[in-house]
């Protein structure tokens, strides 16, 4: 006869205890909204940044702008190594070095 009871109060939306749960009193909830306004998760927008801390950001960003101004762009580049061998011990290795290095190709340097 009790879990019918309480399974019926939970399908109600009511609470599964047999007692009524005791209403907090006035006091009870002003010291809770007194607490809920001391404490800001996310700070306030109400407080303002002070004119020094403004001009001294803006006076950062200058310099850190000016700085990667300054800077050359990237100058991408990649090694190539190729391994070359001769086919036996009778080939001429300065012909072929000069064959390899005859490659020619847009942006290629030999090294």
């Amino acid at each position: 006869a009790k879990l019918t009871l309480r399974v019926t109060q939970l399908e109600k939306g009511g609470k599964a205890q047999s007692e009524p749960a005791s209403a907090p009193s006035k006091e009870d909830k002003k010291a809770k909204e007194e607490d809920d306004d001391d404490f800001d998760l996310f700070g306030s927008d109400e407080e303002e940044e002070e004119e020094e801390e403004k001009e001294e950001r803006k006076a950062r960003l200058a310099q850190y702008a000016a700085k990667k101004a300054k800077k050359p762009g990237v100058i991408a580049k990649s090694n190539i190594i190729l391994d070359v061998k001769p086919w036996d011990d009778e080939t001429d290795l300065k012909a072929m070095e000069a064959a390899v290095r005859s490659i020619t190709c847009d942006g290629l340097l030999w090294g």
